[in-house]
Order: structure tokens, then sequence, then C-alpha cells
């Protein structure tokens, strides 16, 4: 089912892979990136475009196994575009996270405002919805 070009890449003795799939993992704090409850044990390919050269949330997410057997399922009956849409959009978030706290960390060391209030936020978000449903 696979070449043997994939299966000497994704191999464990394959260094490169091995840090490929660690910053996968890191991403996520090596969680599932649908279901953060389950630990992440497969980089999840999304194609195969970049075998040897792929990157988190371009080409791989985490999954735990029966994630990735239920993704691999609804692949295999024609749902790869928005499997893959949905994937990338769970660990979105997650390096969305990363990217949240490193701005809460550069706010706190540096002095630096660069973080919203998050009730701000919500607020803003609020009256735009209630604009939209409610026009006046």
């Amino acid at each position: 089912m696979f070449s043997e070009k994939y299966r000497r890449h994704v191999n464990m003795a394959n260094p490169r892979w091995r840090v490929i799939r660690a910053v996968t993992f890191t991403f996520s704090f090596g969680r599932d990136c649908i279901f953060p409850v389950l630990p992440a044990r497969n980089a999840d390919h999304l194609h195969y475009k970049n075998l040897g050269h792929e990157l988190p949330l371009i080409d791989l997410v985490p999954l735990h196994t029966s994630t990735h057997r239920v993704v691999t399922r609804l692949r295999a009956r024609g749902h790869t575009r928005a499997v893959n849409r949905v994937l990338r959009f769970c660990y979105g978030l997650w390096v969305l996270l990363w990217l949240y706290a490193a701005s809460l960390l550069a706010e706190t060391l540096l002095g630096w405002r660069v973080v919203p209030d998050p009730f701000a936020v919500a607020r803003s978000l609020h009256a735009i919805v209630v604009a939209w449903t409610y026009p006046s």
C-alpha cells in the first residue's frame, strides 16, 4: 500500500522523521488534535507532496491511533478534502494557543501590549453578531 520511499522515511530509525514527528506532537502538547483527552501516537500526513520535508499543520497533524483509523476510513470514502480541513482547523487552534502564550510572555516580560483583553474581544464579537442578526 505504501511505497518503499515512504516506509524508509517514516521509520523511527530515521532521525529526520523523529524530529519532524516530535515537533508535530509538541505543538499539541502530545495530544490528539481533535480529541485532546487522547495522547497523540501518529503523525498523520494530510498529503504526501512534501515527503521528507513535512511541516506541522501544512503536511502533518498529531492523531491518536483510533482517530487515525477513523480519518483513514473517511478519506477512503472520498471525504479527504473535508477531513483535511477539519484536521487543519483543529490543529491550527493548538498552534494559535502557542502564539497566544508567546504573546502573553512578551507582554509580561517585555511590557509589549500585544494581547487584547479577552473580555473586550468577546464584547466586540457579541456586538458584531447582534448587529448582523438584528440589523437596524
